[in-house]
């Protein structure tokens, strides 16, 4: 959820706990990093007109590429837009050589056009890569406003719907428009054995995902946990009755062990987060997928259990920005096991 949006209360034992309602094939489960430069390091000072154009033109020349490459030459309506702006910021008009632009002779305090110094912030993510520290996203650099995400938060509000919510099977889904989307990307890429769901809520989600491994043909299974099971079925889908209070009763080792990898773990239980995530971490392997929703009101156990286990996972910038930063419910934790 967006920082300023009311908390949903926590779930009790009277309560179920309730859920809120993502290319290219990857063959070998390892995400590549299409990663540009060294980026900045958080407190550099920051860069002049001409850098910041230098900058822009090595993201043009990657645009440009990926608009061949990956799409067919086919631009989506961002590729246009920012295509624009960087062409209008770092190649001259006729009889103006490019070293004026860009070169040694370009002005080193001539200040930017006001749109590209807009795509600083998302100049520096390209720069960054796609793989990113917790810790460096949560830093606020120099010269920007602090700001969590891109997303409005009266249009976050809205992204699970205005009045009726999002619905899957004729059930509530509790899903954002953008992890409706983000979700289906991240499940084809990652192709899971596994997802185990904390927080089965009316069991849509759950549904949802077993019909995505169906439709892309994929062999994986659900196995979705609540207080309160769901009473419905899905062939791919095992809902299991249990408090995450008590999470090694409800999943236990010996049962984890006997799952098959990858996993996509899903959080979304707000229930003893600490708890579950320390449950789950010795049995995540590499390349495994970590996604923590509405992280923005469970921070505190996040950071905690990420400075208990350091290393051990990055942020996902593909899919937590993928439609801009943290456009979704899980601010900073689409995490990937290294």
């Amino acid at each position: 959820m967006a920082p300023d949006m009311p908390k949903r209360p926590k779930p009790n034992h009277a309560q179920p706990q309730r859920r809120k309602p993502q290319g290219r094939q990857r063959q070998d489960h390892k995400p590549q990093d299409h990663k540009l430069g060294r980026g900045e390091t958080p407190g550099a000072p920051k860069p002049s007109g001409a850098d910041l154009r230098h900058r822009a033109g090595e993201l043009l020349e990657a645009l440009e590429r990926k608009i061949e490459d990956d799409q067919g030459g086919v631009p989506t309506f961002f590729d246009n837009h920012l295509k624009r702006i960087l062409t209008q910021a770092v190649r001259p008009g006729p009889g103006v050589p490019i070293g004026l632009v860009l070169g040694p002779q370009a002005p080193r305090h001539r200040a930017p056009p006001p749109e590209l110094e807009r795509l600083r912030p998302f100049l520096d993510r390209f720069e960054e890569g796609r793989f990113i520290d917790y810790r460096i996203r949560r830093v606020e650099k120099p010269g920007q406003k602090p700001r969590r995400s891109e997303i409005d938060p009266d249009d976050m509000t809205l992204s699970q719907g205005a009045w009726d919510s999002l619905r899957w099977r004729g059930l509530p889904l509790f899903k954002t428009v953008y992890d409706f989307a983000i979700y289906p990307m991240l499940i084809w890429e990652l192709q899971p054995k596994t997802i185990i769901e904390l927080g089965s809520g009316s069991g849509a989600s759950a549904l949802w995902m077993g019909d995505l491994l169906q439709s892309f043909g994929l062999a994986g299974k659900v196995v979705s946990i609540d207080i309160t099971r769901p009473g419905i079925t899905h062939p791919r889908v095992r809902f299991l009755r249990g408090d995450c209070e008590r999470i090694a009763e409800v999943l236990p080792v010996m049962e984890m062990i006997g799952l098959g990898h990858p996993w996509l773990v899903i959080e979304d239980a707000h229930v003893n987060v600490l708890g579950v995530l320390r449950h789950l971490h010795p049995q995540l392997r590499h390349g495994d997928y970590l996604v923590v929703e509405d992280s923005s009101i469970k921070s505190q156990a996040l950071a905690r259990f990420l400075a208990e286990t350091p290393g051990a996972y990055k942020v996902d910038t593909r899919y937590t920005d993928f439609f801009g930063q943290n456009a979704t419910a899980s601010f900073d934790s689409i995490f990937r096991r290294v």
